[in-house]
């Protein structure tokens, strides 16, 4: 049977009171959150961290994956710690993953109080437009939705945040919806849909229960293939796309000999960059660049000065980029016999490449 806001909600408040959830690092406290079910696709929650939609199969196939709060679904507990998986931490992931932000998204699904300002929609960043709740204009995929909650009059703290999963930009009509934890420990609804029209967004009412819509921010690009990207450069460019996002990473040699990036969602943002990853003098040639397609993990590699081979890293969405770290050949010792047979100059070279120090006759003779 199809899980309801007010399961949700007598199963909060049986705990002693509505549960917050911390943003890991940041002690900045963002909302859990409910069940919202209009025309849900209901499922099974199971285990927490179990993957309940598929990031390709929302959003266009460029989604992240939205996650199971196992028991603790559609409560304001997180199962994994953290924020981990509350309907904000499935914002922040997606819009990290795109690119559309460098930074965690504080805020609230939806409000605290009928007169605080703290949800999303609030304190959207300000790279992002936003309009509020009867001067809709239209909604875009990826656009984030901010609702509040009331069971008749009562206002229920904290709200939730949703996604729109239209394929295009719907200025009136039906909109689809993708969340996480918004279902309860038997029934998980990832899925529901709502209606734009005259401006106004409206997900229905279920018995008591009402979903007042705060507002939508939209998520960049507004659903339009993006232009290519203004690039200075001064080699051709190495790039990567994740498979699970669609995010483009394009890396090249600026023209201070530095290593820069830019990336789009191709269909979802526009380009942005350049990001300087590694600094002025610090490339010597075109990047090349490789992906890990189960982690994201992306690794640059270049001529760095001095004919060095230099790497840098980073998974676009969750880390920041690390190195340059210098690759040289891992030796053995003693050393190889093989070094013996090369002439004097390339032994001397490497030894200088070398983690080990080679005897002086190995050098020398």
């Amino acid at each position: 049977m199809q899980a309801t806001l007010e399961d949700s909600a007598r199963r909060l408040q049986s705990r002693g009171g509505w549960a917050y959830c911390v943003v890991i690092a940041t002690c900045v406290v963002l909302a859990g959150l409910l069940t919202v079910p209009s025309r849900a696709i209901a499922q099974a929650p199971g285990a927490c961290g179990s993957v309940l939609l598929s990031g390709r199969s929302w959003l266009n196939g460029g989604g992240v994956d939205v996650y199971s709060n196992g028991a603790d679904e559609g409560s304001g507990e997180s199962c994994a710690g953290g924020d981990h998986y509350q309907c904000v931490e499935l914002v922040n992931r997606l819009y990290q993953a795109k690119g559309w932000i460098s930074g965690t998204w504080y805020g609230n699904g939806g409000r605290s109080s009928p007169g605080a300002r703290d949800s999303l929609w609030d304190e959207a960043p300000s790279n992002l437009s936003k309009q509020a709740n009867g001067s809709i204009s239209y909604v875009g995929p990826g656009d984030e939705v901010s609702i509040n909650l009331y069971n008749g009059s009562e206002f229920i703290e904290d709200g939730h945040a949703l996604i729109v999963n239209n394929s295009t930009s719907v200025t009136s009509g039906t909109v689809d919806l993708v969340s996480q934890n918004s279902g309860d420990s038997s029934n998980a609804n990832p899925q529901i849909t709502a209606a734009l029209s005259n401006g106004t967004l409206t997900i229905p009412n279920s018995g008591a229960w009402s979903y007042p819509v705060i507002g939508v921010v939209h998520a960049p690009g507004g659903g339009r293939t993006p232009p290519p990207p203004d690039v200075t450069s001064d080699s051709s460019p190495g790039a990567v796309i994740s498979s699970s996002t669609g995010l483009v990473s394009v890396f090249v040699q600026g023209p201070d000999d530095s290593l820069d990036t830019y990336w789009a969602t191709p269909g979802l943002s526009q380009w942005s960059g350049p990001l300087q990853v590694g600094g002025p003098g610090s490339t010597d040639s075109r990047a090349a660049a490789v992906i890990n397609r189960s982690t994201g993990l992306v690794s640059v590699f270049v001529q760095g000065p001095g004919n060095s081979l230099d790497t840098y890293w980073a998974t676009p969405g969750l880390s920041q980029w690390s190195g340059p770290l210098q690759l040289r050949p891992t030796c053995v010792l003693p050393e190889p016999i093989w070094i013996l047979a090369l002439p004097k100059r390339m032994r001397r070279r490497c030894a200088e490449l070398c983690a080990w120090k080679p005897s002086p006759d190995a050098v020398t003779r």
